[in-house]
């Protein structure tokens, strides 16, 4: 299955080494955002508030001016998967969301149009989180879109390298970390309390954990301590007062490092093997 995506063309750009050079001299870059999601039961999703900025190698240039006929293409300025970067590009690549605050959006010639703010950054994390609850939503309430794997604690959300999309059925006691990429968009002259565009490129099942770089791998680490307390240890062991903590959280609410963006009950339930 191949899908065709709209092209964004006002991506929000940013210099990621801002801070080590002069204003004059920083370019604008392009880049997303790599979330990790956790799908446990049937069904509740939460993600990972410790969101990774993944920039491309190159300043960003519209697609016209670096597109040309007959010419091999330069797609450095285009791509933000770190997979295509040199690993000591890629170690200059990623970054923090959190990170982001305070840094100056630019335009693509590289002119100051604004600054990240917190708040903003809150009002992103926020929307991703309704994006992502909205989308496991809705496969829900499509025929065969779920499925449980062999495992009964494997919950698979297909991609398009499976040549499907999601399946029909969940288990009581399964789990799944999904790999989930956003993009952000601006409008040309934004302020403080202009709202960024979010954007849902892909949902990634089986996702690639590398993508941290070494720099930051404890961010893969904090997000498996997570999944252990989340989905695995209610399965072992929960206190009466875990588990009306746990009933209490509700969809939109955060907890430490992670966001609930989904509590559904699903009448179908796949049987465990």
């Amino acid at each position: 299955m191949r899908k065709a995506k709209e092209y964004i063309s006002n991506p929000l750009l940013l210099d990621p080494q801002e801070g080590t050079k002069s204003t004059s001299s920083l370019s604008g870059r392009k880049f997303h955002l790599r979330v990790y999601a956790l799908a446990v039961g049937v069904l509740s999703v939460y993600i990972s508030t410790d969101m990774l900025a993944l920039f491309a190698s190159a300043p960003y240039s519209p697609p016209a001016s670096t597109l040309q006929e007959d010419a091999e293409q330069d797609l450095s300025s285009h791509l933000t998967n770190t997979c295509l970067q040199s690993e000591e590009e890629a170690d200059k690549s990623v970054f923090l969301l959190s990170d982001l605050r305070g840094k100056s959006i630019l335009d693509e010639h590289g002119d100051v149009i604004g600054t990240i703010s917190q708040d903003q950054i809150d009002r992103v994390i926020k929307r991703i989180g309704e994006v992502i609850g909205e989308t496991f939503a809705a496969g829900l309430g499509m025929p065969n879109h779920f499925t449980v794997c062999h495992s009964p604690l494997c919950l698979h959300l297909q991609g398009e390298a499976d040549h499907a999309l999601m399946y029909d059925q969940v288990a009581e006691n399964a789990f799944e970390v999904f790999g989930v990429d956003i993009m952000l968009s601006t409008p040309s002259s934004p302020s403080p309390s202009t709202e960024i565009a979010v954007h849902l490129l892909e949902i990634n099942a089986c996702p690639d954990f590398r993508q941290s770089g070494a720099g930051l791998h404890s961010v893969i680490e904090n997000l498996f301590q997570g999944v252990l307390q989340i989905a695995v240890k209610p399965c072992f062991v929960e206190t009466k007062e875990e588990k009306e903590e746990e009933e209490s959280w509700k969809v939109g609410q955060r907890k430490g490092s992670w966001l609930k963006c989904l509590d559904e009950k699903v009448r179908r339930v796949a049987r465990p093997w």
